[in-house]
């Protein structure tokens, strides 16, 4: 009689995924990323290569990624499905009026980082006071600009621009980088570890975490089960990748040099280690997409306190568990 139950719950789990299936490729679903392929987005990219999208009834189109591409708006338009952006990116959308919905915030500690060579004698944030700091435009200064006002720092702000010249040459006292990017180039052209002091947010109390996926209210309330398929399939991906480094690295290098965002291997697989420590950070591998509470009241705090708050809104309206 048990074996006979157990057969039959089978049956209906199969029917079910089936049914949705079905309902799921009537539609293709459409994914942007914020940027051109690289290991960031390796979670996304190896759910499809694997055929984890397909397995959960999603036919999936991953669009291009970069300069002068919203994601986020476009995901708030309509015109994506899903979409990747950085917290404070969304929550100022979200502030505006826009409805979009954090569904599974993956990184979960902040990657942006200021980097100093230990001879200048920074040592520590407060040894920041009267240097020279180089930021790049738009959300990228949000955090350097709140850890000046918040520790009370004088500092000198100066557009580092997209390349890291400046820093190299001296011409500056800081750099902001990306520690799954920018930190590995200055550290495989330039740099010893030991000669550099690397700065986190997070260390000093400032945690901005970045990438997590959305996707527009309406979908989300028409659509939830696509939706908790979508996140389930993506952090099924970003698994395989981490334990499958060199493959995905190598597939995620093949993709990128399609475009005119050219790159090697041994970049690829070094970012794609990175991004494992910053996912599964305090959560572990099991919490991956989880949007703490604490993360978003600081992010919100900062963006009230600047006036970018204009409509209000909770955690509970922000961000949505639906895996």
């Amino acid at each position: 009689m048990k074996r006979h139950l157990v057969s039959l719950l089978a049956v209906c789990t199969i029917m079910i995924s089936c049914f949705f299936s079905q309902q799921c490729l009537a539609e293709t679903l459409a994914f942007r990323p914020q940027w051109a392929p690289q290991s960031q987005f390796a979670g996304f990219y190896a759910a499809a290569e694997k055929g984890f999208y397909a397995q959960e009834g999603i036919d999936l189109e991953i669009k291009g990624g970069g300069p002068g591409i919203d994601a986020l708006d476009e995901v708030a338009g309509g015109k994506s499905t899903f979409a990747t952006g950085w917290l404070i990116s969304a929550m100022k959308v979200k502030a505006s009026g826009k409805e979009i919905v954090n569904i599974c915030q993956l990184i979960q500690k902040s990657a942006l980082v200021l980097v100093a060579r230990k001879d200048s004698g920074i040592k520590t944030v407060d040894d920041l006071a009267g240097k020279s700091i180089g930021i790049w435009p738009g959300d990228f200064q949000v955090p350097p600009r709140t850890l000046s006002s918040m520790k009370n720092i004088e500092v000198s702000f100066v557009d580092q621009g997209f390349s890291l010249d400046a820093f190299v040459q001296g011409e500056m006292d800081v750099c902001s980088a990306m520690a799954y990017n920018e930190l590995l180039v200055l550290l495989d052209r330039h740099f010893k570890y030991d000669d550099l002091t690397v700065l986190s947010y997070h260390d000093v109390g400032m945690n901005f975490p970045e990438d997590g996926i959305y996707v527009s209210r309406s979908f989300l309330e028409n659509h939830p089960e696509a939706c908790a398929a979508f996140v389930r399939a993506t952090i099924k991906g970003w698994k395989y990748a981490f334990a499958n480094p060199d493959e995905i690295a190598r597939l995620i290098t093949d993709k990128a040099n399609q475009t005119e965002f050219k790159t090697t291997f041994a970049h690829q697989k070094a970012m794609l280690q990175a991004m494992e420590g910053l996912l599964t950070f305090r959560v572990g591998p099991d919490g991956i997409g989880d949007l703490l509470k604490k993360d978003f009241d600081f992010v919100y705090m900062v963006l009230d306190h600047s006036r970018q708050i204009d409509n209000p809104f909770t955690y509970e309206d922000f961000f949505k568990k639906v895996r």
